[in-house]
Parts: C-alpha cells; sequence; structure tokens
C-alpha cells in the first residue's frame, strides 16, 4: 500500500478507467481521456449534467469580436480548446449551480451537492498556477469546521502558504463561469498571467516532478504541472477529490493524490515539495517531506525543545532523565478531535514520538475519533469556542485537573480547556494561546538581546481578549491589529520580523523571517561554551521547525504549548488568569 495514497484496490474502486502510477511513494492518478465520461459518472452519479451548447457558424459580429480580441493581443479560448480538445465537452457535463459562489477566507464553501463545477475548475485553476510558478501547489479538500453535509476546496501556494490574493478573483470567476465558457475563462487567465501554454518563462518543471524541489524539467522538454490533493473524511470528500484530480488531467496536469490528511499537512506537503525554490533557503530537510517526514519533523523539534529544559550546571541529567525519575509520564493531554482527522494522524504522530523521545514521551488520550459521531457536532474548537460548552466527550466527573483540548474538523484549531477545583469548565482560547506562545519566544530573543535588533508583534484582531492583550503589552511584547479573518491576520503578520497571530478560534501560528534564522545559526555557530546562549539559540531554532511556517496547524501548535507548558512547570491555570 502506498504510505500517502490508497492501496491498489482503494484506487481501482474509485478510477477503475483510469491509470494508477506512484512517483516518490505518492500516488499519482492520471486518467486515459477516452475514460473522463465515465470517470465523471463514477464520481458523481446524482450529477444533474448539462448539454453542451451547439455549435453555430460564426456571424460577422463573431468575427468583429475575434478580431478585435486579437489586436489586442488576448490569448483566444479556440485556442486552450484546440490545446485541450476534450475541455468543453467534460466541463458542460458537470453543470455550474445556479448560485453565485465566493472564495472566503478559507477558499470555497457550501452544501456538498451544490460544489462538483467548482472541484472540477479549481482542478483546472490549480494546473495554470503551478505553470505561472513553475512549481508544485495543493488543493484541500474539506471545509473544516463546518458541519458534515457542507464541503469545500482551497488552494495552496508553492511556499505551502495560503493562495495568493492576486487569484482568488481568478477562482470566482471560474467558478461562476456558464458551462460552454470555461474555456475562455482559461484563456483570460493565461493572457493576463503572461502564462505559456507549455512551459514557465524559466523552462524549469514542478517542484516534485522527479521528487526535488526547485524543478524536475528541463529546457527543451514540455513543463507538467504538479497539484497535491488531499481531503478530509467526511463521505462525500472522496467524489469531489476525484473531479479535482479530473479537471488537472483535463488541463495537462498531474495530480498527486495524497489521500486523507489534515489541512495543515498538506500544506506541509507543498512547502517540502518545492523546497528552496518554494520557501528560501531555510525551507527544511529531505527527511522532512511528505507524511512520515511530517511526523519526524515535528517529533525531533518537540524532542529538542524539551531537551534545553534548563540549565546543565545546574541539575544533573537530561530532561528525559528527570521527567522519568520524578513520574513514569510528565503529564498527559487528552484530545478532543471532533470526529476528524486529527485523531488518526495525532495517534500516528504520539507513535514516532514514542520512538523519539523514549522515557519522556508525550502521553495522548484521543476522544471523539472518527466514526464515534458526526464531523464537528457538538465537539471540537468550533463548538467549545463559540458555543461557550464543554464538547461532548469530557466531564467534571471524569476529567477535573486533566488538561484537555480541542481540534477542529481538519486540525487546524487548537483551543484548550479544563475543570478547575469546583468543577467549573474554564477555556483557554487562541488570545490566550498566544499570549503563552508570544511571551515565551519574547523572553528567549530578549535573552540574547535579539528583542531589540527584530521586530516582534502578536497581530490580533478587534475581538481579542483584552486581558490578553495587556498581558503582552506588560511583557514588552507589541500588539498590532487586524481584520477579521485569517488571511488578514496572517498578512499581517508576515510584516514583522517574528510575527505571532492567534485568532480566539484557535487558529494561528508564528512566523520566523529568514533573517532571524540566519542570525540565530550565525550565534550558533559561535557561542563559545556560554551555556545560556546555546539554550536560547536552541529554544529558538527548534521552535521555528516545530510551529508550522506556513499555516496554523493544530498538532504542531499542541506540542508547542506542550513544550512551553512544560519548560515553565505550568499548568493550564495561569492561562486562565489572563
Amino acid at each position: 500500500m502506498c504510505p500517502l495514497g490508497r492501496t491498489a484496490r482503494e484506487n481501482q474502486n474509485f478510477y477503475p478507467l483510469g491509470t494508477g502510477l506512484r512517483r516518490n511513494n505518492l500516488r499519482l492518478c492520471r486518467f486515459k481521456e477516452s475514460s473522463w465520461p465515465a470517470a465523471l459518472a463514477l464520481a458523481h452519479p446524482s450529477t444533474t449534467f448539462a448539454t453542451p451548447p451547439p455549435q453555430s457558424q460564426p456571424t460577422s459580429k463573431d468575427n468583429q469580436q475575434t478580431r478585435k480580441r486579437k489586436k489586442m493581443g488576448q490569448v483566444q479560448g479556440n485556442l486552450v480548446e484546440k490545446k485541450y480538445p476534450n475541455l468543453l465537452t467534460e466541463e458542460c457535463k458537470v453543470a455550474k449551480p445556479d448560485k453565485v459562489l465566493k472564495y472566503g477566507t478559507a477558499g470555497f464553501r457550501d452544501r456538498a451537492e451544490l460544489l462538483d463545477s467548482t472541484f472540477l475548475r479549481m482542478g483546472m485553476l490549480a494546473v495554470l498556477r503551478s505553470r505561472k510558478t513553475g512549481l508544485a501547489v495543493g488543493l484541500m479538500v474539506t471545509a473544516s469546521h463546518n458541519a458534515e453535509p457542507d464541503n469545500g476546496i482551497k488552494m495552496v501556494d508553492p511556499n505551502g502558504g495560503m493562495l495568493s490574493q492576486d487569484w482568488e478573483g481568478y477562482a470566482e470567476m471560474l467558478a461562476n463561469t456558464p458551462n460552454g465558457k470555461v474555456s475562455e475563462a482559461l484563456a483570460q487567465i493565461y493572457t493576463k498571467e503572461g502564462i505559456s501554454l507549455s512551459k514557465p518563462k524559466d523552462g524549469k518543471g514542478a517542484a516534485g516532478k522527479a521528487g526535488e524541489g526547485g524543478g524536475g524539467g528541463e529546457e527543451d522538454e514540455e513543463f507538467t504541472p504538479i497539484v497535491y490533493v488531499a481531503k478530509d473524511t467526511r463521505p462525500h470528500s472522496p467524489k469531489l477529490a476525484a473531479l479535482a484530480l479530473l479537471g488537472i488531467s483535463l488541463v495537462g496536469g498531474e495530480g498527486l493524490d495524497q489521500g486523507v490528511m489534515t489541512t495543515p499537512m498538506l500544506h506541509h506537503c507543498v512547502r517540502m515539495a518545492n523546497g528552496e525554490a518554494g520557501s528560501g533557503p531555510f525551507w527544511g530537510k529531505e527527511e522532512w517531506r511528505g507524511e512520515e517526514g511530517y511526523y519526524k519533523m515535528l517529533a525531533s523539534s518537540f524532542a529538542d525543545l524539551l531537551a534545553s529544559a534548563e540549565d546543565p550546571k545546574k541539575r544533573g541529567g537530561s530532561w528525559f532523565q528527570r521527567a522519568a525519575a520524578r513520574q513514569p509520564n510528565p503529564g498527559g493531554v487528552f484530545v478532543d478531535a471532533a470526529h476528524g482527522v486529527g485523531a488518526p494522524k495525532l495517534e500516528a504522530l504520539a507513535k514516532v514520538l514514542a520512538e523519539e523521545m523514549p522515557g519522556g514521551r508525550l502521553e495522548v488520550e484521543v476522544r471523539n475519533r472518527v466514526g464515534e459521531g458526526q464531523l464537528n457536532e457538538g465537539c471540537g474548537a468550533e463548538w467549545a469556542q463559540k458555543k461557550g460548552v464543554p464538547p461532548s466527550g469530557v466531564s467534571a466527573a471524569n476529567d477535573t485537573g486533566k488538561r484537555l483540548c480541542s481540534f477542529d474538523g481538519d486540525a487546524d484549531r487548537l483551543v484548550y480547556h479544563f475543570f478547575d477545583d469546583t468543577g467549573k469548565w474554564v477555556l483557554l482560547d487562541g488570545d490566550k494561546i498566544a499570549a503563552l506562545c508570544a511571551a515565551f519566544i519574547h523572553e528567549e530573543l530578549a535573552k540574547l538581546g535579539l528583542d531589540k535588533e527584530f521586530s516582534m508583534s502578536v497581530v490580533q484582531t478587534a475581538y481579542a481578549n483584552g486581558g490578553s492583550t495587556q498581558y503582552l503589552k506588560a511583557q514588552g511584547v507589541p500588539v498590532a491589529i487586524a481584520k477579521t479573518g485569517v488571511k488578514f491576520v496572517h498578512h499581517e503578520a508576515e510584516k514583522y520580523d517574528v510575527g505571532v497571530y492567534f485568532e480566539a478560534n484557535g487558529h494561528g501560528t508564528v512566523l520566523f523571517k529568514d533573517k532571524v534564522l540566519a542570525r540565530l545559526i550565525d550565534m550558533q555557530k559561535t557561542s563559545s561554551g556560554d551555556a545560556a546562549m546555546e539554550q536560547s539559540v536552541r529554544r529558538l531554532l527548534s521552535s521555528a521547525t516545530l510551529i508550522n511556517q506556513a499555516v496554523g496547524d493544530a498538532l504542531s501548535d499542541l506540542l508547542f504549548c506542550e513544550a512551553v507548558l512544560r519548560l515553565k512547570g505550568w499548568s493550564c491555570k495561569p492561562l486562565a488568569w489572563l
């Protein structure tokens, strides 16, 4: 079985008429052109297919418009149709809903039955984005914290981040284009972006094509765009992912089917596949590519951060030895996974942690697994934060004194909570998590004298917890305000050398600029036995690899929070005082 894809039998069930290929242990599904109609029917048998518009003879008015477009230098839709002759016929078989669709903060989201044509067309747009950048991109099939009947799709850029806002308009235009006009819409994007129908301007292929970042094509070879596709656990996600893969194939791209993943894991895979070409010199390591590499990166960084626990001159032995001497388990965490993909992925990560950290592993107990209830129903980060009540699966009778947390359906949000000694349930939302993370990072920068050399800020919205804002300012940490919405706070955080953001709903991360990492590495080389300097440098470098540098990630944020709580010797209670 392909570790990141499906078994051969599963692949036959989904794509009996396609060709299943492997590339770097990833499942590559390339459809045969003759199989497209049957594949569409298989992917969505309940779809109402539109009839292709009849071909009519061009009128004099049509000829005038055509001459005008040529005079303006625009690429004609018929050139796209000539390049991809099956495009018109096949896109007309998946009817566009009678509704205007919007590309929101996290892509398209709506009732699953309304999104067939959108998924097909986003597969096409992803190919254009890959052609434009010359690198791999991604498509994530999820509606995150929404109810199970909903679904959605969003694009991942080559650096592992969200789709550039400049392209959101193209996504909306393409999703709302009438059947029969998709070729013309694609032609407009080709023209406006100056995209070649064969290869990008530098002649390089997409990262991941040959299993290496930074291009795998040759100057004289036609460029093949690469699109990574993953999905959450919703029952309709396999069908919709199949439509996205079909759209990729229709316009000459290759879809790498990653199977079921958390949203941040797909962002990680795209970022790592493109390497330095996508994210700069500190992109990561070869061994961190793919899902297994994701686990290795988090586990090794978590272990390294905890290993910096104390000055060895003050207390003998490693953190692991001291932890084992005190108690077999230094502290466990109980995770509400919202009946989503975070459950199996966290359990897989916990196994790698146990191998990486013998004697000091993090004990995890997962509740609300896949199949134990409807996705996000009565549980998860969204439920706990918005409703202000405990999620299902936890209670004061059974969980007082335990450290609890909740993911959302695709595991890109994290909130903590606990029952105090009186049985009262206490929520620690994203504002308080931001305060914990930022205070730790700022303290280590200050120890090195880098708090004045580099800019740092916590980005909040107007709805942020006032207590957390006051706490941060008291710690000397600047606070900036951005519009509500993850793409706005993320964009604002990118303006700083170290940018921290967590929305109240628990979606957030910490971003380090390359110049900060370069400075830390230089200090590591020249520390000359200064134990205090070595400790702070080690902590910051470990934090930068433990925290997802592309998007909010519940798994990596959980490990970072757990590490900081252990390093400070805290329970969750101090955070409740903010």
